[in-house]
């Protein structure tokens, strides 16, 4: 009787195709984990742009447990886990799923906080996969996607209208509750100074505004007698943030400040334009400006002129030619500060003039740079590209509904 050869693994795939294979569903229709435990995966995650793990916020379940949101990495085997220094990496502790072309043999995959993943192993019965079969897009089961991407064009316009407006009020409300404790000058302070981390330095973006508040650098910049006035304030702001190992502007801080850790900022990826000395600049120059009149102040009026156009030309700095601020940047800040900020400041005072002026220059503002976020909802509803979706308010709504996407996996019912 012949004996039949046992069957053997499909050669390894590079990382990048693997990636693409993980965002397939015909590929992770019946996975399980190497611990047995069924995979049902909601939505495999959208691509991570930057360091990290391969995709965030990714919805899976494991078994008949509950659905959990976090991310996911991918390798050719288990052993790239530890082989990149994952397990000793902060970056990876919300990981909840380590995806992997074949097990292979290494340690158990464990995060820097000690926490075991779940391994999942991609490896397909055919001895090859065409690159053609991992092209279109990536799907989810969550019942939301597909009711939107069944809507007509002008149904789904709506909805994206709708939704960006949603997100307009709850960035009001959330501005709102801050207006509680603090006066409207601190919140759009500490609201820029966020703005100007990105995503990877926002937490000593804010930590820098906590310790410099803006009543502290108002009052050292009036007290200061030379000039220019910009270059002391940006002495202050590096003094604060860390980097400045001596202070030679003229201006004393109060000595209860104490200066953000510097090893909190991330410089490593990111771009000379967006890198934090660079932005301290164009936010020295920026604050300069409203010294005397005052932030809220100094925007308010700029509601008045019909378009964004305005304050994003307020929030923008360029200096001999450079653009320390860029227009997109100032646009965004716009968009996601100026304009609810102030929303909820008017609400406030019940000045319903500001109001209905914020709402107008929010549902009429320009498109914002594109990021990871509406990229892939704009994937996700099969609209990617097309000009009829566009505008800041569209953008937002895309925003909103990928959240709300999320939020509905995260408490859907755990499958059969």
């Amino acid at each position: 009787m012949a004996i039949k050869s046992p069957r053997s693994k499909p050669p390894l795939l590079p990382e990048r195709l693997l990636v693409r294979l993980w965002r397939n569903r015909d590929r992770r229709r019946a996975l399980r984990t190497k611990d047995g435990r069924r995979l049902r995966v909601l939505y495999p995650g959208r691509p991570n742009g930057g360091p990290g793990p391969d995709f965030r916020d990714a919805l899976i379940q494991l078994g008949s447990a509950p659905p959990v949101q976090g991310d996911v990495e991918v390798h050719r085997t288990s052993a790239g886990w530890s082989q990149h220094g994952h397990h000793r990496d902060p970056q990876y502790n919300n990981v909840i799923l380590h995806v992997v072309f074949q097990h292979g043999r290494g340690p158990a995959t464990r995060r820097q906080d000690g926490l075991p993943v779940p391994v999942a192993e991609l490896a397909v019965e055919e001895p090859s996969v065409s690159v053609h079969d991992l092209h279109g897009v990536p799907e989810t089961v969550c019942p939301l996607v597909h009711r939107w991407r069944s809507r007509s064009p002008k149904g789904l316009r709506r909805l994206l209208d709708q939704a960006g407006r949603r997100r307009f009020l709850e960035k009001s409300v959330t501005f709102d509750r801050a207006l509680r404790d603090d006066d409207a000058e601190e919140v759009m302070y500490r609201g820029i100074l966020e703005a100007m981390g990105y995503s990877r330095n926002k937490k000593p973006f804010l930590d820098l505004a906590h310790r410099l508040p803006w009543g502290v650098v108002r009052s050292l910049a009036r007290a200061y007698l030379g000039t220019p006035r910009a270059r002391a304030i940006h002495g202050v702001l590096l003094k604060v943030a860390g980097f400045a190992e001596s202070q030679d502007e003229g201006i004393r801080l109060p000595g209860h400040i104490a200066p953000v850790d510097k090893n909190t900022w991330c410089t490593a990826g990111i771009r000379p334009s967006n890198q934090p000395h660079r932005r301290l600049a164009g936010v020295a120059i920026l604050l300069d400006r409203f010294v005397d009149s005052g932030l809220v102040a100094g925007l308010v009026p700029m509601t008045e002129l019909g378009s964004t156009g305005p304050l994003t030309d307020a929030l923008t700095v360029v200096e001999s030619g450079v653009a320390l601020i860029g227009r997109s940047r100032a646009l965004d800040i716009t968009v996601n500060v100026a304009l609810p900020l102030l929303h909820a400041w008017a609400t406030r005072r019940d000045d319903q003039a500001l109001v209905k002026a914020t709402l107008r220059l929010y549902r009429d503002a320009p498109s914002l740079a594109e990021n990871e976020i509406t990229r892939e909802m704009a994937t996700l509803l099969g609209i990617s590209g097309s000009p009829m979706f566009g505008g800041a308010l569209r953008q937002q709504g895309l925003i909103h509904l990928y959240h709300e996407m999320l939020r509905e996996g995260a408490t859907e019912s755990p499958g059969p």
